[in-house]
């Protein structure tokens, strides 16, 4: 008996163990399925033989498995594997530090606030910006004499950010990394911006309006987001997580697994539920009422560090370049609620074992595959040994690494005084 690979299979509940993950649709439901795939009849638990399968498949939607298509595939052995790949940058010593300063204390030290490869120098040179200042002896690029607003004591970066993005598309000449030009590279809206992270508040209110996302990669920018683990536990199927599946026509990580919601912490975002619920508004619907005094109960959960390499997979035009990040993951259980998704997203369910493959098969959002990873570990869903005493300590906030060029990292949820209730 030949059945489409679709939601047809997580309707029957074919799989011992689920979690919900989202699909894209397909197309017009009378397209014939893109794949097929072969089972019998004893895998399925119950199937009434009126059962009619294109009622079943009627207004319901596939989701992907197949690896990302025109990419190198992505498969590992075990769950440290996959954890290594998302740390996979190497210091080799040769690397720039982008640094700020207090503009209005002059015994301010310069601090680094990203890690600039050797061969991005050498273009951001090119573009001769103002506001770019190169130091040799300790290869440090500084940012110089940025304004600063006098109602509100805060530096004006937007006007710098501009000026750099503008002046390094004006550079000519072949080999152009793709980063370099405005029509070879990503580009997003003029105000989206991730924060600079400090350990002192009041630097951090210096420096309040962050840094356009266009320049992060180039300057290697620390990233920051917070992720919220949907699941309920029942008898029957144990623990079921809610997850969505990214559209194809996202810029990064297209089609590619995530969590039900998912953000980027932005300047923006007065609390970190501010960022969650954003996200939850966005991409699903179908949460209790009460999520947010849910959300408010969530354990403190330690914040995920991770330092990769960005490839095909991110917006176009920054492969190659570093990302170091930080993570906060948060857990909300529910219970009967059926999450929905938007924007063409549908949730699916899938099993602890069907989640550990997709994981293994590359099939996940690279830092969302550590949330992942980090949450089955701490609800006792991995049983291997080696992945459970290795991954924690690879996954760990490391305060005193702090990726090598003494760039802050701290727990997410001290960045705000009250990272879920706001100060209220």
């Amino acid at each position: 008996m030949e059945l489409p690979t679709n939601s047809l299979l997580g309707k029957l509940g074919w799989q011992q163990n689920v979690f919900f993950v989202a699909a894209r649709p397909e197309g017009p439901l009378t397209q014939e399925p893109k794949r097929r795939t072969k089972i019998t009849i004893s895998t399925l638990p119950f199937i009434k033989a009126q059962i009619s399968l294109d009622s079943l498949l009627q207004n319901d939607s596939t989701f992907e498995t197949d690896p990302m298509p025109n990419t190198k595939s992505y498969r590992y052995e075990n769950l440290v594997e996959l954890v290594k790949d998302v740390n996979r940058f190497q210091i080799k010593g040769t690397e720039w530090k982008f640094c700020l300063k207090d503009p209005t204390n002059p015994t301010s030290p310069w601090k680094a606030f990203g890690i600039v490869l050797e061969e991005n120098v050498k273009w951001l040179k090119k573009a001769n910006s103002k506001w770019l200042d190169f130091d040799w002896l300790s290869k440090q690029i500084r940012l110089i004499n940025p304004p600063i607003d006098p109602t509100t004591g805060t530096i004006q970066l937007n006007y710098a950010w501009k000026e750099i993005v503008d002046k390094l598309d004006e550079i000519t000449g072949d080999n152009l990394p793709q980063w370099v030009k405005k029509d070879t590279k990503w580009l997003y809206n003029d105000q989206e911006s991730w924060p600079l992270i400090e350990e002192h508040e009041n630097f951090r209110k210096l420096f309040s309006e962050g840094i356009w996302c266009d320049l992060v990669p180039i300057f290697g920018i620390l990233t920051t987001g917070a992720h919220l683990n949907v699941y309920r536990i029942t008898k029957e199927k144990g623990f079921q997580v809610w997850v969505s599946q990214r559209p194809d026509t996202q810029p990064n990580f297209p089609g590619l697994l995530d969590q039900a919601a998912a953000g980027g912490f932005t300047p923006s975002h007065k609390t970190i539920l501010e960022c969650i619920e954003k996200e939850k508004k966005q991409e699903s619907k179908g949460y209790p009422r009460h999520w947010r005094e849910l959300m408010r109960q969530s354990p403190d959960i330690p914040t995920i560090q991770f330092f990769d390499v960005r490839d095909e997979r991110w917006e176009k035009g920054y492969a190659g370049l570093p990302e170091p990040g930080i993570r906060k993951a948060y857990d909300l259980r529910v219970n009967d609620e059926k999450i929905k998704g938007k924007e063409g997203q549908t949730f699916k369910l899938m099993g602890i074992d069907e989640i550990r493959e997709s994981l293994l098969h590359g099939r996940w959002k690279p830092n969302s595959a550590l949330v992942m990873i980090d949450f089955m570990i701490r609800h006792g869903l991995i049983e291997n040994k080696i992945e459970k005493a290795e991954i924690p300590r690879l996954l760990k906030l490391d305060r005193e690494r702090q990726f090598g060029f003494g760039i802050a990292v701290i727990e997410l949820s001290d960045y705000v005084q009250f990272p879920l209730h706001g100060n209220k």
